[in-house]
């Protein structure tokens, strides 16, 4: 997450490796946001990065 976060505030040498990172995540993504958490709703990732 840091080298994606890096990526987005723009860090360009961060990139390549960012990409190779959410490729990675694709399939995790999936799952949870195939999970449901009532009948109207699944669960889904909040795009929060908590700043140390």
């Amino acid at each position: 997450m840091d080298a994606i976060q890096a990526a987005v505030e723009g860090n360009a040498e961060e990139l390549p490796k960012s990409i190779m990172y959410m490729y990675a995540l694709k399939e995790q993504a999936i799952g949870l946001m195939s999970q449901p958490l009532d009948s109207q709703y699944n669960a889904g990732p909040t795009f929060e990065y908590p700043s140390n």
